[in-house]
């Protein structure tokens, strides 16, 4: 089974993302958008062109924006402008595309492929293989789970179990014994036993650096990589993976 990570925005602290990353021997594909998100301090140009020479770097847009709100052509800028500039900092090709928010249309798929880009990903949870690469899904977010914690803004008061409400279907599908439904450790690693147990093609994580400060994931990034580590598995970038499945089906 192939193992691989992607990381979004471009936040300063995808750095140590990458550290852990190289310290278990993993690989990750860091969707860089040059607009300041959350309040954090992003990735200047010299970090970018140090981050690519061991992960995989890949375009998110320059706004930031979600791309099937605003008119095609803009959209069709949005994606080739990212590209040229990720492109102009680490002098290489930029060959992966993340769409902002998971958010695309037929329109926005055809245009990120005429762009020149091999893939795309989105933000389809709990998924072990693909179709189409342009349509690439993810099988786990790095998260607070089963509970959201309450200090973000619109956490409803009354809906503290959010994720495991959300995705309670899936992790039936799964079948995820109740007992590793507790916390994310729990969860995560009982599903990837069930996709190493089942021979599927991969197993996506995903997230953002911002998330693992606010919610205190660090450690549960730490644990999970160091626990992967200890299966025969194959590690690869979003885009090594790309080029094992075809564009459509």
């Amino acid at each position: 089974m192939i193992f691989t990570t992607s990381w979004d925005d471009g936040y300063q602290a995808d750095m140590r993302i990458a550290q852990l990353l190289k310290d278990n021997g993993a690989l990750g594909t860091f969707y860089i958008s040059p607009k300041p998100q959350q309040e954090q301090a992003m990735l200047g140009n010299e970090q970018i062109k140090a981050l690519s020479l061991g992960q995989e770097i890949g375009a998110h847009t320059i706004s930031h924006t979600k791309l099937s709100s605003i008119n095609i052509s803009e959209a069709e800028a949005e994606v080739v402008k990212s590209k040229k500039w990720l492109e102009g900092i680490i002098k290489k090709e930029c060959k992966m595309f993340c769409y902002p928010y998971g958010d695309f249309n037929k329109e926005v798929r055809i245009a990120v492929e005429n762009a020149g880009f091999l893939a795309a990903r989105t933000v389809k949870d709990f998924k072990f293989d693909m179709v189409n690469r342009f349509e690439m899904p993810t099988t786990l977010h790095l998260y607070p789970f089963p509970c959201r914690r309450k200090y973000i803004n619109w956490q409803h008061y009354l809906d503290p179990i959010n994720p495991l409400i959300t995705h309670w279907h899936d992790l039936n599908k799964c079948k995820i014994p109740l007992s590793a439904r507790r916390s994310w450790q729990s969860m995560a690693r009982s599903l990837f036993t069930y996709a190493l147990k089942t021979d599927q093609p991969f197993f996506h994580l995903w997230g953002h650096a911002f998330e693992l400060d606010l919610y205190n994931l660090w450690n549960d990034l730490e644990d999970f990589l160091q626990f992967v580590a200890k299966h025969p598995i194959s590690y690869k970038t979003n885009g090594q993976l790309a080029e094992l499945f075809p564009t459509q089906q």
